[in-house]
């Protein structure tokens, strides 16, 4: 199995609701907020999961860019050894069909998800390899652009489980 999480970027902002496409973001302007929120929420996924990627699919432009910019800012601010940032603007990457770009992302994380494994264990209950980390997918409202890029993250790791356990040959983990 693999375990990979999720949310809203954990920092202090909102959208209020009305007819419009794309709500207005607020963004609190305490900066001490945003530290504690964020190192409340990642020293308690640390402590369940293990290191943390954080990969923020928002645009970085328009007007999601300013909240980008504020989870970078605070991630950088916070410099926890437990805490990588991967940033990638999703739309601005696979718009118009693009989605073998998709594979930028994916050769940036590439490294983190060997490292981090996941769990395997046998009938008996002998573990195999256990999971040291997750890959936390974040974009606006956690779903089509999170959806992606979390079931390409279980895809390879359904494929590495599948070549040691002998099924697939190690050239199918592309």
């Amino acid at each position: 199995s693999i375990v990979q999480t999720r949310g809203s970027i954990p920092l202090v902002w909102s959208q209020r609701p009305n007819i419009k496409y794309k709500p207005t973001i607020r963004i609190d302007k305490n900066q001490s907020k945003h530290i504690q929120v964020f190192n409340r929420h990642f020293d308690e996924q640390i402590v369940q999961y293990g290191k943390q990627v954080a990969i923020s699919l928002v645009n970085l432009k328009g007007y999601e860019l300013g909240l980008a910019q504020k989870f970078m800012e605070i991630v950088n601010e916070t410099k926890n050894q437990n805490i990588s940032y991967e940033a990638f603007d999703f739309h601005k990457e696979c718009g118009s069909g693009k989605w073998h770009r998709l594979s930028i992302l994916m050769d940036k994380i590439d490294l983190d998800q060997k490292q981090f494994g996941y769990f395997m264990q046998d009938r008996d209950g002998n573990v195999f390899m256990q999971q040291s980390g997750v890959f936390r997918t974040n974009c606006m409202d956690c779903l089509d652009r999170t959806n992606v890029v979390q079931s390409l993250i279980a895809r390879r790791s359904l494929k590495d489980q599948l070549v040691q356990l002998g099924i697939f040959s190690p050239a199918t983990r592309n």
